[in-house]
């Protein structure tokens, strides 16, 4: 049980697109032009409020692992 409930709290927690830019190293408006690409972070939107969950994040970032300059990654 207790392991769902910390799955569910990973699922659930939720940062500002300001907090999510800040994590991530770049200006919210980049977040805000991602967003309207179809590119970057999943997001959620909490009664008409953009929210980044911290295991979005996280797997954004994986995605954007590379070994290599030359590297194209799969995005």
């Amino acid at each position: 049980m207790l392991g769902s409930l910390e799955n569910l709290e990973a699922r659930a927690t939720t940062v500002s697109p300001k907090e999510a830019a800040n994590r991530l190293g770049v200006e919210p408006s980049t977040l805000a032009n991602w967003r309207w690409a179809g590119r970057g972070p999943l997001y959620v939107k909490i009664g008409g409020r953009v929210r980044y969950r911290l295991l979005d994040i996280a797997e954004f970032l994986d995605s954007q692992t590379r070994s290599s300059t030359s590297d194209r990654g799969s995005r």
